[in-house]
């Protein structure tokens, strides 16, 4: 209950002069932050691409520290200005520069049979890929040729259609092992 009357007593008069106090530190730091910005442009120069409001966002952070402002600010600009050498031009540009002419087209003056080596060895590696890429029916060696066996005529493919699968290829050399091996069930 004493907190209720510490609470009741209070005058609040007082207490909002307080923050009139306040109001003059504000005056003192605007006061600062103007002579601080002052000696900033002097010593960057007129010429410097830094706005006035990122110089004020350094000083005030650095408290009116003229010195560390402006080397916190030339270091922002040092990785701006390498962000904006190493940017691509935007596409616009780029197109903007070229033409459907040869004669204005700067690009166009390179030799043409360059280009079309070039286009032959692409050529050339696909199509190696490509025969690279599809692999021959595996050869069984174990099994006699398909001519001295005797296949059923209902288990055999034509050659003409396709290619037996790897399955057809190892049911055919079983059947042609288990002909040609006598049984061992009978002992």
């Amino acid at each position: 209950m004493s907190r209720h009357r510490i609470i009741k007593n209070m005058n609040l008069d007082d207490e909002l002069d307080d923050d009139a106090m306040d109001d003059s530190d504000e005056g003192a730091a605007e006061a600062k932050l103007e002579s601080a910005m002052t000696a900033v442009h002097l010593k960057l120069g007129p010429t410097s691409p830094i706005t006035d409001k990122d110089i004020k966002d350094a000083l005030w952070n650095y408290y009116f520290d003229v010195d560390e402002s402006i080397s916190y600010l030339k270091d922002e600009q040092r990785k701006k200005d390498k962000a904006a050498g190493d940017a691509i031009p935007p596409p616009t540009l780029l197109l903007q520069t070229l033409s459907l002419d040869p004669t204005l087209n700067p690009s166009s003056t390179t030799p043409l049979p360059a280009k079309q080596k070039l286009a032959a060895k692409i050529a050339a590696a696909k199509a190696a890929k490509l025969a690279a890429s599809s692999p021959a029916p595996p050869q069984i060696h174990s099994a006699p040729p398909p001519s001295t066996t005797s296949i059923p005529a209902s288990s055999s493919t034509s050659s003409s259609s396709k290619p037996l699968s790897k399955l057809q290829l190892k049911q055919l050399a079983a059947q042609a092992a288990r002909k040609g091996l006598p049984s061992t069930s009978s002992a």
